[in-house]
């Protein structure tokens, strides 16, 4: 159990801060023009290189209530256990300064935290692919308090619907979340330092398994933006450490939610288990060599087998589909006729309105937010494209496919 009672009552809001200078005005302006203001604003610069200390500074003399705290660079993880640390007010909110909020996103989660006294308040948000392209997401699970018993077996219990690899009933994320600040510190140092790859879902099997209790809104109030170079999502290009960070995020994810299974016996061992190995595969999926272990000639790991369909069509052109593109130019069995994506301003990407027009065996979705694809592939459905055509991951595949050491 975690001790809230020591903080003032208030809002913290966390920055973490590296090389984020072209972006950092619109995420600070979002939140000091904040319906309710928060009470401290933590700036963890990462020790950036660019122009960020120096507008850091330039609000901090405008801004009373802006912290800013310089750290040598040592990653996300570390800036944000670093902003947890220094947070001295009862309710703390993690945001990605090449990220920005709604203008009443404090207001209202906030409201909804003092409302139902949850553990943690988490909203919808927005996926900013650039102008006029925004998705807006949220959890599929009700609106709604849940507490007790009924969080175990309605929330933990089916984060993932396990008969589909693309349904995910709750998002995975730091961000978009009001957390208790007792909370948030106890879970944010379980966080190995190192865990650099998709620490996002590190963070949140902490959360969901210390937590006793969540608030959930359809409201969207954060906005996650696309940009290149940005402190999430990076992969380090070098084998030996993502494999070491991979393995890392694979035991803090798996044991945290074995203690949770053992701490509340009545959840069902199976749940759990499946959906530990879906979120792990999720971001073991990015790298070419587990692709390389499993797949051969024509069958292309975790899809299936492609004898026939010579001609591929990826949709989706994110870091997973360049990646599988880059991996199927090296079958010779397989051939690509191209790449679909409704948000890439790349000239060469096929618009979804023009699929009609391309020849193809199959359809391979490659988009790794599990609503978003879901969406995808029901509108692919509504084109008049056959289902047989369309291919996502085999979830029994993943389900029985033991993960690369």
């Amino acid at each position: 159990m975690f001790d809230n009672s020591q903080f003032q009552e208030g809002i913290s809001v966390i920055i973490p801060v590296y090389n984020s200078a072209e972006y950092l005005s619109q995420c600070l302006d979002s939140v000091f023009s904040q319906s309710l203001l928060p009470d401290e604003v933590i700036c963890v610069d990462d020790g950036s290189t660019d122009l960020s200390p120096g507008i850091l500074e330039e609000y901090a003399e405008k801004q009373p209530r802006l912290i800013i705290i310089h750290n040598e660079h040592s990653g996300l993880v570390r800036a944000r256990k670093t902003g947890a640390a220094a947070a001295k007010f009862s309710y703390s909110m993690h945001v990605d300064s090449d990220d920005w909020i709604e203008p009443d996103m404090l207001e209202k989660l906030y409201s909804f935290a003092k409302r139902s006294d949850a553990d943690f308040v988490q909203c919808g948000y927005y996926a900013d692919y650039g102008t006029d392209n925004t998705v807006p997401v949220h959890d599929r699970f009700e609106e709604g308090f849940y507490a007790g018993r009924t969080y175990t077996e309605s929330i933990v219990a089916h984060l993932i619907d396990t008969s589909h690899f693309y349904s995910a009933n709750m998002e995975l994320h730091a961000w978009s979340r009001l957390y208790k600040t007792g909370l948030l510190k106890q879970c944010q140092e379980l966080v190995p330092d190192g865990c650099d790859q998709q620490e996002d879902m590190a963070l949140s099997a902490e959360i969901l398994t210390h937590a006793q209790s969540i608030y959930l809104s359809h409201y969207n109030g954060y906005h996650y933006c696309k940009h290149p170079g940005s402190m999430t999502g990076v992969w380090q290009g070098q084998e030996e450490r993502d494999i070491k960070n991979l393995r890392l995020l694979m035991s803090t994810v798996q044991d945290a939610f074995k203690d949770y299974q053992i701490r509340n016996s009545y959840l069902p061992g199976n749940s759990v288990e499946q959906q530990t190995r879906l979120m792990i595969w999720h971001g073991r999926l990015m790298r070419l060599d587990d692709w390389k272990r499993f797949s051969h000639d024509t069958f292309l790991f975790p899809y299936g087998d492609f004898a026939g369909k010579e001609r591929i069509l990826l949709y989706g052109n994110g870091k997973f589909g360049r990646a599988l593109q880059r991996f199927i130019d090296g079958m010779k069995d397989l051939h690509i006729v191209g790449i679909a994506d409704r948000y890439s301003e790349d000239e060469k990407i096929i618009r979804p309105d023009e699929l009609s027009q391309i020849s193809f065996d199959a359809l391979v979705v490659t988009i790794m937010n599990f609503h978003i694809a879901g969406l995808v592939y029901e509108e692919l459905l509504a084109m008049g494209i056959s289902k047989e055509k369309i291919f996502l991951p085999d979830v029994k595949m993943l389900l029985e496919t033991e993960i690369p050491a």
